[in-house]
C-alpha cells in the first residue's frame, strides 16, 4: 500500500521539521508546494531531503491567495505520475493520528475506495505558548478541543475517487466539491476518532499566531473574490492584533478554542479543552537553528510581493 501526503507551506520553520518527520513514520513520502517562505522553512526542507527523506519540494514564488487550485494540481499530478493508493491533504500544523504505520494500513484496508473518508481534525493547545520552550516539549503536553464548534473535518483519500473528473479538493482543504451537474458525490464515510484522526496546532506561541494570521489574511484582502468563510481566524487575529489587544496566554487559548469560529460568536460557544495524550511520533529537531523571525519587516516585505504581482 503506498500513501502520500499532499501539503502547501509558507513559513512554518517553527513546526516544519516535526511535522515531516512525524508524517513520514506513517506515509510513503510527502509533496510539497513551498509557497514563497522566508523564515527558513526552505532550507528546512532542502536540509531534510538532504538526508533523503522522502519529501518532494516544488517552489511557488506568487505570494497571492491560490490554495485550492495550487492543492488540486499537486493532487492530480501525484495521482497520474505515481501508483499511490491513498492521499492526505495535510498543512505543515496538522499531525496524522494512528498507532503505527501497521496500524494505517489495517484501518484504510477497512475502507470504502469508492469514497473518500471523514477524519476528525481536533486542535490541540499546548499547556504553554512559551516560545523559549522547544517545541517538540511542548507539543508533549496538549489538550484537546471538545466541542469545536465548527463542521470542518479532514480527509482520507483513495486513488479511486481522485482519479475521477470533475471532482476537486474543496476551499480550505476540508471536503470534496463536485465540479459539474452530472458528477454526483458519495457522502464520506465518518471514522471515529479513536481509530484515524488529524491533529490540528495552530497556535504555539504569540508571535508564531499574529505573524500566520497577518500573511494570511493579507493575502485574503489581496484577492479580487475573497473567500472569508475558511479564514475568520486569520481576519479576528489581524483585527484584534491592530486593535492594540495583547496577545497573552489566556488570549491564544481562548483563540484556540474558538479557532475557525467567527470572534462575534465566541461568546456563545461551549467549547473547552480537556487533557489529550501525546500523539508526537519523532522528537527530532536538528534544524532549528536554520528558521528566522524578522517580525514587521516580513509583513512589509509580503504586503508589498501582494501588491506587485501579476494579476
Amino acid at each position: 500500500m503506498r500513501l502520500l501526503g499532499c501539503m502547501i507551506v509558507r513559513d512554518e520553520a517553527d513546526i516544519v521539521e516535526l511535522t515531516m518527520r512525524h508524517n513520514l513514520a506513517l506515509l510513503d513520502g510527502i509533496a510539497v508546494i513551498d509557497h514563497g517562505s522566508t523564515d527558513g522553512t526552505s532550507e528546512i526542507l532542502a536540509a531534510l531531503a538532504a538526508e533523503r527523506l522522502p519529501i518532494f519540494v516544488t517552489p511557488d514564488a506568487n505570494p497571492r491567495f491560490r490554495q485550492k487550485a495550487m492543492i488540486n494540481s499537486l493532487v492530480r499530478h501525484a495521482v497520474m505520475t505515481t501508483d499511490v493508493d491513498w492521499i492526505f491533504v495535510i498543512d505543515a500544523d496538522e499531525f496524522i493520528v494512528a498507532r503505527s504505520r501497521a496500524g494505517l494500513e489495517a484501518t484504510l484496508r477497512e475502507l470504502p475506495s469508492d469514497r473518500h473518508s471523514i477524519l476528525a481534525w481536533p486542535t490541540r493547545v499546548p499547556e504553554s505558548f512559551d516560545a523559549s520552550v522547544p517545541l517538540a516539549e511542548r507539543l508533549d503536553r496538549t489538550r484537546r478541543v471538545v466541542n469545536p464548534g465548527h463542521r470542518h473535518a479532514k480527509m482520507a483519500l483513495p486513488r479511486q475517487v481522485l482519479l475521477r473528473s470533475g471532482i476537486e479538493i474543496g476551499a480550505g482543504q476540508h471536503e470534496l466539491e463536485s465540479m459539474r451537474p452530472d458528477v454526483t458525490l458519495a457522502p464520506g464515510h465518518p471514522l471515529p476518532e479513536s481509530e484515524l484522526s488529524i491533529a490540528h496546532v495552530p497556535i504555539r506561541a504569540s508571535d508564531q499566531y499574529i505573524r500566520k494570521c497577518a500573511a494570511g489574511w493579507l493575502a485574503v484582502v489581496a484577492q479580487e473574490r475573497r473567500r472569508v468563510y475558511h479564514t475568520v481566524q486569520w481576519r479576528d487575529a489581524f483585527d484584534a492584533y491592530v486593535a492594540g489587544e495583547p496577545f497573552d496566554e489566556a488570549m491564544l487559548t481562548t483563540a484556540a478554542i474558538n479557532y475557525g469560529i467567527p470572534r462575534e460568536s465566541w461568546g456563545d460557544h461551549a467549547g473547552h479543552l480537556e487533557d489529550a495524550p501525546p500523539f508526537l511520533l519523532s522528537h527530532e529537531q536538528r534544524y532549528a537553528g536554520l528558521a528566522r523571525t524578522r517580525g514587521l519587516g516580513t509583513l512589509l516585505k509580503h504586503a508589498e510581493r501582494l501588491l506587485t504581482a501579476p494579476r
